[in-house]
């Protein structure tokens, strides 16, 4: 959702833009991205991962070289070495949480060693950046090496580590959010919602939506105690009276696979586990479901459940209230900071939490909290969302004119 917001908000601000994107799997994976983005590509020239090795002993037009975007680029970093960044004027990585020490074993970030080598070369800019304090002193010197680099935080408190502890210049260090809280390009096109209800047999508000991560051993030790919870949730909202002839909706949100059991063989387990009569009740949307009609699933929720961070800005963006299990500083800073839904959020990331089946509990006093007061979450939602989708729209402003 990311990658496709840029894409097309720099198109916007931008026309004549050159730009060549990349982190691709094969032309499937393309053809889906051209889909969502609707109109014309324009100047958009797209590249798929396995050729990226090979570009060394390609001629690159000079075209190509104005602007190269490079979305979650830290996934095959060993296939595309600084020196071939150093090709483009321009380069562009988009974020989220490759900054995060906590997915590091060593808790040392190997993007900014990459960082520092192509901003010799190249003007280099990170867009949608969670930051969150260094504790290893090798972070922080290296990215107190960063001279000519622009970041665009993805909270205010990552924007003021940067300023304040890091001391970037306001002109380098910008406050951003999400993209995904803008409106993908295709959101309203008439129809769109329609074609979704009529496939998975969902009416707007007469639905619950969950997600569940693939990522358990971010929130458990054990893969299995985080699919049971998940089970006996199922069965806590099946037998809440205010849900009476309502629907739950598993939706498989991520299909890459980052390590850890997949998305969809979690959401599948889960499922599996439940007794045929309550799948009565049990929409699993498990093949996969292109952004725009992912969100318009969870836009269209009574609420959302979810244990992954893009499905809950979606529902955001969308005005829907989101409980989300949480792990990490991303949650607190863009959740619980910038939308001011600290009150949705569930401290998740604990295992015993997870083994003694309390998570279950912790959520369902949210969910009774969201039924109790959905019409004023929704109302604070819509303004907040809107708010903080405004830093996004001034970030893309600043990055278009400095690519100018």
């Amino acid at each position: 959702m990311m990658g496709i917001n840029l894409l097309h908000h720099l198109r916007l601000r931008r026309p004549g833009l050159d730009v060549f994107a990349s982190d691709f799997d094969g032309e499937e994976d393309v053809a889906a991205l051209r889909s969502e983005l609707g109109a014309e590509d324009g100047c958009i020239v797209f590249k798929r991962k396995d050729y990226l090795a090979l570009e060394r002993r390609l001629q690159v037009s000079t075209k190509l070289r104005k602007l190269s975007f490079v979305p979650g680029l830290r996934r095959f970093l060993d296939a595309l070495p600084a020196r071939l960044a150093s090709r483009y004027r321009d380069v562009v990585f988009l974020g989220g949480d490759g900054l995060w020490e906590g997915y590091y074993k060593d808790g040392e970030v190997p993007l900014l060693k990459f960082f520092q080598e192509v901003e010799k070369h190249s003007r280099l800019y990170l867009v949608g950046q969670t930051m969150a304090p260094f504790s290893n002193p090798r972070n922080v010197e290296r990215m107190r090496s960063l001279q000519n680099t622009v970041i665009y935080a993805r909270d205010e408190a990552g924007w003021r580590y940067l300023t304040e502890e890091i001391g970037m210049s306001p002109e380098r260090a910008k406050r951003s959010s999400d993209l995904a809280l803008l409106p993908l390009p295709r959101q309203g096109e008439p129809g769109l919602w329609k074609e979704v209800s009529g496939r998975y047999g969902l009416a707007p508000g007469e639905y619950v939506t969950l997600v569940m991560s693939g990522m358990a051993s971010y929130y458990t030790k054990n893969v299995e105690d985080f699919e049971q919870a998940w089970v006996v949730l199922i069965r806590r909202l099946l037998a809440e009276r205010r849900l009476e002839g309502k629907k739950l909706c598993i939706l498989v949100h991520v299909f890459s696979v980052f390590g850890g059991k997949p998305e969809r063989e979690v959401a599948r387990t889960v499922f599996g586990m439940l007794s045929d009569a309550e799948r009565e009740r049990v929409v699993l949307i498990d093949e996969e479901v292109k952004p725009t009609r992912a969100r318009l699933v969870l836009g269209n929720s009574l609420f959302v459940i979810t244990s992954r961070m893009h499905a809950s800005v979606s529902s955001y963006q969308m005005g829907v209230p989101a409980v989300v299990l949480a792990y990490g500083p991303k949650y607190k800073g863009l959740v619980g900071e910038g939308l001011g839904c600290g009150d949705l959020l569930v401290v998740a990331d604990d295992s015993g939490k997870w083994t003694s089946g309390s998570i279950v509990d912790e959520v369902m006093e949210k969910a009774d909290y969201v039924l109790e007061r959905r019409e004023a979450l929704c109302a604070r939602i819509r303004e907040a969302a809107a708010a903080e989708a405004g830093h996004v729209e001034q970030a893309m402003d600043d990055l278009a004119q400095r690519l100018a």
